[in-house]
């Protein structure tokens, strides 16, 4: 669906810009009813060898988040013990052998995100601007919208 809407060739591809190489993966993995984050081996394979040959700083674009403390507080239920669970529809599965992967390859950043409507986790409607300097250096910054949406 996601294709068709888009006018994309591929579900998952990369570009060089600014000096920068960024990485667009399609992490969503069908388990019937529903989905969950994860890579397909031949998208896995594909990343690997992309990976040991860039040299330029890396961002990795997905859906699902790679990890994020967001997906405890929502969607994710505290267990015994004081610990949260969260779904690995919220965050990407198994997802500690990708990461040291990334950082081991020049990756410096991680995006994902999701549209909401109105105040969500005590932030208003807005937006974030990063910018990424050649030098691998990233600045971000979140801009509110200044107003309140029609919930």
């Amino acid at each position: 669906m996601a294709l068709d809407r888009l006018k994309l060739t591929e579900r998952y591809y990369l570009f060089d810009r600014g000096g920068w190489h960024f990485i667009i993966l399609d992490n969503i993995m069908r388990r019937p009813p529903l989905y969950y984050g994860n890579l397909d081996a031949e998208q896995d394979e594909w990343l690997t060898a992309d990976l040991a040959k860039n040299k330029l700083p890396a961002v990795v674009v997905t859906h699902i988040p790679l990890l994020s403390m967001t997906s405890l507080f929502d969607g994710g239920k505290k267990s015994a013990g004081d610990n949260y669970v969260t779904s690995d529809a919220n965050m990407h599965h198994d997802v500690r052998p990708l990461l040291k992967r990334l950082a081991a390859h020049n990756v410096k950043l991680a995006l994902s995100g999701h549209w909401w409507k109105g105040p969500h986790l005590e932030f208003g409607e807005g937006y974030g601007i990063i910018d990424l300097h050649p030098d691998g250096m990233v600045e971000n910054r979140y801009v509110s919208f200044g107003w309140k949406a029609a919930v």
